[in-house]
């Protein structure tokens, strides 16, 4: 009997923790001016690398407005999440939270340097152009933008102290998946988890 009373109380009190946590994320909010800087410092990382290899500072003049890929691969979730180490248990479900209020959530242009922001539908729509013309995608593509080219980043998703970032970054046809944390009012890159190429 006093196995099951205190089954009962472990269970309540886990219940009430769990509860007294989820309440305590409800009063955390990740602002605008906290995604924008975030998008903002990987943006312009990436022009001075693409500067540095000697392409031209406008090579890259569109943001997607949106990614409507899902923001976790398999890999992603099982790196980030199989230990405490870069995320928590309470960071996991804060940024569960922050995927659901932010499912509508599209970038704007006004707030993004140097970038002209351009609806993810248009890509998609120049996807089913070719299957009706023939054409590539690049050759649609070419003749609504030129040579200019887009980046695709999804939603930066933050920990509870947001001082640690997750941001997946799609330049054109490759990308990687990058964590970021705050160092003396700072973002470093802290670990690249993944790089692709299509």
């Amino acid at each position: 009997m006093k196995i099951i009373f205190a089954f009962i109380f472990l269970t309540l009190f886990s219940c009430k923790n769990f509860n007294q946590e989820d309440k305590l994320l409800e009063n955390i909010h990740v602002t605008d001016e906290e995604i924008y800087e975030v998008i903002n410092l990987i943006i312009g990382e990436h022009d001075k690398a693409m500067e540095k290899d000697g392409f031209k500072i406008n090579f890259y003049r569109y943001v997607l407005d949106r990614d409507s890929e899902p923001l976790f691969s398999k890999t992603d979730s099982l790196y980030i999440f199989k230990t405490d180490t870069i995320f928590s248990k309470n960071d996991a479900r804060f940024i569960q939270q922050q995927i659901i209020n932010r499912k509508e959530f599209k970038f704007k242009s006004n707030y993004i340097k140097s970038k002209k922001v351009i609806s993810e539908e248009i890509i998609k729509n120049i996807i089913n152009e070719r299957y009706k013309t023939g054409q590539t995608f690049y050759e649609i593509y070419e003749q609504k933008f030129g040579e200019n080219l887009y980046y695709r980043i999804g939603l930066p998703v933050f920990s509870v102290d947001k001082k640690t970032v997750f941001i997946k970054f799609d330049s054109f046809g490759s990308g990687e998946t990058l964590i970021y944390k705050k160092v003396k009012n700072k973002w470093r890159i802290y670990c690249k988890i993944s790089n692709w190429i299509s």
